[in-house]
């Protein structure tokens, strides 16, 4: 580990620096996760999600002034990442969505919003997410995010996240129009 890497992975430098996920990436994943997470930054550059560096090791995706994905990468944990599509109109999209999708989505908001019960905005909150129903997801989460949580995503669900994204900004610019109107 070179003086460069142990510098651009610190708090304290990101905090002045705020680099470039591109720039971090190589320094904290290896391999087919680097491969899967460069690409996934270059896609939703490409798609006019703009990443910006948020905290620490963490970036937020915005399309349009608005967060719609975050993407983290995890130093202490070797070789890990995770991606957090922010679905604000989920239940409006436009094209439908079969089983498999619904049980993709539901699963990946179970696993960041379960609800522990130790904070203030307890208890978590019983929500309706594709017709299916979601018992204790956090309330804060839910009502700021909508975020969903996919570890260590393989080829499969970060196509499916794309998916997701693509039908959020379709929603995003539907509603949006509705709105100006």
């Amino acid at each position: 580990m070179d003086n460069t890497k142990n510098e651009l992975i610190t708090l304290e430098y990101q905090k002045t620096h705020k680099p470039k996920i591109e720039e971090v990436i190589p320094h904290i994943l290896n391999g087919d996760m680097q491969k899967a997470a460069l690409d996934f930054a270059a896609h939703l550059q490409a798609n006019k999600m703009t990443l910006r560096w948020q905290t620490w090791n963490g970036w937020v995706a915005v399309y349009k002034g608005t967060a719609i994905c975050g993407v983290g990468l995890r130093q202490a944990a070797t070789n890990s990442w995770k991606i957090n599509p922010r679905l604000k109109y989920i239940n409006e999209y436009d094209e439908p969505i079969d089983n498999v999708w619904k049980n993709f989505v539901c699963d990946g908001f179970k696993r960041c919003n379960s609800c522990d019960g130790k904070r203030k905005c307890s208890p978590g909150q019983n929500i309706i997410i594709l017709g299916k129903k979601l018992d204790g997801i956090c309330y804060n989460v839910i009502v700021r995010h909508n975020m969903l949580n996919f570890n260590n995503p393989d080829k499969t669900a970060i196509q499916r996240i794309v998916k997701l994204l693509e039908l959020e900004q379709k929603a995003r610019n539907h509603s949006t129009q509705i709105k100006l109107q």
